[in-house]
Formats: C-alpha cells, sequence, structure tokens
C-alpha cells in the first residue's frame, strides 16, 4: 500500500483551496460587470444625484424601510446611516424599490421613522375627520 507523504497531502489540499478561492474572485468579477437592469439604475443615478447627509426614506423590496443619511456611493451599492437604528448600513441599489426624501414622521409607538408618503396621508385623513365632525356639529345645531 501506498502511503502519501504529509508534503503532498498539504500540496494537495492547497492545489484545490487556490482552485476554489479563484472561482469564487472570478464569479463576484464577472457579476461586476453585469449591467444594472433599468430600474436599478434609476434608483443608482437618484441616489447618485443626492448630496452626502442626504435626509432620505428607502422602501426596499421585500425588507423593511430605511430612514437615515446618505454617506457614499459606489458602482453597486451606498451608504446609509440608518437613524432609527443608529448604524451605518451598505444597501445594494438593486435591493431598493423606491427613494424618498427626507424621513417622515416619528411613530413613538413603534420607536421608528414612518414613509413620508404615509405621514402625509395620515395628516390628510386627521384634517378630513375633523372637518367631517365640525361639518356634523354645525349641521346638528341647525
Amino acid at each position: 500500500m501506498i502511503v502519501p507523504s504529509p508534503a503532498r497531502v498539504i500540496a494537495v489540499i492547497c492545489v484545490f483551496l487556490w482552485a476554489f478561492l479563484c472561482q469564487g474572485q472570478q464569479g463576484q468579477g464577472q457579476q461586476a460587470n453585469l449591467p444594472l437592469s433599468p430600474g436599478t439604475q434609476k434608483i443608482r443615478d437618484k441616489v447618485r444625484s443626492l448630496s452626502a447627509g442626504a435626509e432620505v426614506t428607502l422602501l426596499m423590496k421585500g425588507k423593511p424601510e430605511y430612514h437615515g443619511d446618505l454617506r457614499e456611493s459606489g458602482e453597486r451599492s451606498f451608504s446609509l446611516y440608518e437613524v432609527d437604528e443608529k448604524q451605518t448600513l451598505t444597501i445594494q441599489y438593486e435591493d431598493v424599490k423606491k427613494v424618498r426624501l427626507g424621513y417622515g414622521g416619528y411613530n413613538s409607538v413603534a420607536g421608528r421613522h414612518v414613509d413620508p408618503a404615509r405621514s402625509r396621508i395620515a395628516v390628510i385623513a386627521v384634517l378630513a375627520g375633523l372637518v367631517v365632525i365640525v361639518a356634523l356639529v354645525v349641521h346638528a345645531k341647525d
């Protein structure tokens, strides 16, 4: 029976590890060279048009929304200081569904900011409710 020397075993393991690592790097390089989809390109253009420190709300694809200050943007991702989580996140452009300016209101029950559009809708609904109540009171007096 032939017993391989420890040096040969180590050499073979090193060759397989090197081949595996090179293959992983090629896959990442190919992904970085793939063109962005039109929707992702729009998101990237929108984020890059904003200055560092801009306050934004990000509506994510299948994830919670984020509220924070833009830090820096790259080719495939950008960083955001998330004000509710108090940490800097790296976000891929392809994971973002929509970018809105501003944080919106703060929901003290949930302890998080809310989407600015939802804040406007809530304010309009409350004002409409007050108008209806006032109209009913005025009509009841007559």
